[in-house]
């Protein structure tokens, strides 16, 4: 009796493939108020696997390999906030006390304004102003209440901080096994697909994710320094922030420029000019010599999908999706490309196959 085909196994082996991706995305969907020490726990052991691999080629356990990665991170955690940490507390506990103050004085520019604008005769022009106006004033009374929103936020995401070392470290110390328990149930031909597919992903991914993670340390370093030499206040807090948002694509410069601008427009529409043609530098810089030097060459997405892949990402799965977005898009496009070469190679052998050999 004979087996299936060979064309009828591909079949089914990408069957297979698709059903498994749509679950996985329909339960990350369902349980995304839980995702997110998760998320950081994989992330963390994506990015300590190459060094714990390191670490066991010198004749030391994996369990030990990954608390001594733990313990020199933990130091140079510890040595960085240290140095930041002070400034830093000292910096958001200021923000918070002065934040109404600066809203008020925003407003009170915005009502200078209107009222210098009183002059325009033209009926029209001064109605699509003051719906302007309202509409600033109206952003401006809430961005207090937002901002003390987003720190609780940030401070109950701490619990999250606090779990994924937890869970990367069983990730790291029973990566092979949890590999060959996913490998374990597929057909030979889908197991070779899988394996194939996870080290094309990988070698896709492994430089854009810790080149990214770079280039956003640096945007960050660089729009705090620039802050101070500007004189704008909260340097640190708004470079932290900006260097953050940096790793959202498109959306993230302009993100990490707002809270700049607003701040240097509460003491003079000069500054805030300044700082906006600073921000302007930095991403240039960035996206001509950061991003191409560190990241290397591009993943090969339009502008266009990633932009379409950040917004459903918020949409689905909040501010994880909107980071993951780009390294999801990526993978996606790596198993299209797979499922078209290996059906090339199918429609070739096939064809070869079919030729019958004259006398």
């Amino acid at each position: 009796m004979k087996g299936p085909s060979p064309r009828a196994s591909a079949g089914c082996t990408w069957i297979a493939l698709g059903l498994a991706a749509a679950a996985v995305i329909g339960l990350l969907a369902a349980a995304r108020g839980i995702l997110a020490p998760f998320v950081l726990a994989a992330g963390l052991a994506y990015l300590f696997h190459p060094l714990v691999c390191y670490v066991e080629t010198r004749s030391v356990p994996r369990p030990v390999a990954i608390l001594i990665l733990y313990v020199a991170t933990a130091i140079a955690v510890w040595g960085a906030g240290k140095l930041a940490l002070p400034p830093l507390v000292h910096e958001l506990s200021d923000l918070m006390d002065t934040l109404p103050r600066q809203t008020e004085r925003l407003e009170g520019l915005t009502r200078r304004t209107v009222e210098d604008a009183q002059s325009i005769r033209l009926p029209a022009a001064r109605e699509a102003l003051d719906a302007l106006v309202e509409r600033v004033q109206g952003l401006l009374t809430g961005f207090a209440a937002r901002l003390a929103d987003l720190l609780v936020g940030l401070a109950g995401g701490m619990f999250s901080l606090a779990l994924a070392p937890v869970l990367a470290y069983f990730l790291l110390r029973d990566w092979d096994v949890i590999r060959d328990g996913l490998l374990a149930g597929l057909s030979p031909e889908a197991r070779r697909h899988a394996v194939e597919l996870g080290a094309r992903i990988n070698r896709v991914l492994h430089g854009f994710i810790r080149g990214q993670l770079l280039v956003s340390a640096a945007v960050g370093a660089l729009a705090a320094a620039g802050l101070w030499l500007l004189d704008v206040r909260y340097a640190l807090v708004v470079g932290i922030f900006a260097g953050l948002v940096d790793i959202v694509p498109y959306f993230g410069p302009v993100l990490g420029a707002l809270p700049a601008v607003a701040l240097a427009l509460a003491h003079s529409p000069q500054k805030a000019l300044y700082v906006l043609l600073f921000f302007a530098a930095v991403q240039h810089v960035e996206s001509s010599i950061l991003s191409p030097k560190i990241v290397g060459r591009s993943v090969g997405l339009h502008p266009l999908s990633v932009i379409a892949a950040v917004l459903l990402g918020a949409k689905w799965f909040g501010v994880f999706g909107m980071v993951l977005a780009v390294p999801a898009l990526s993978a996606l496009k790596v198993v299209l490309a797979y499922g078209r070469e290996a059906r090339e190679a199918h429609e070739r052998a096939r064809a070869e196959g079919s030729k019958v050999p004259e006398d």
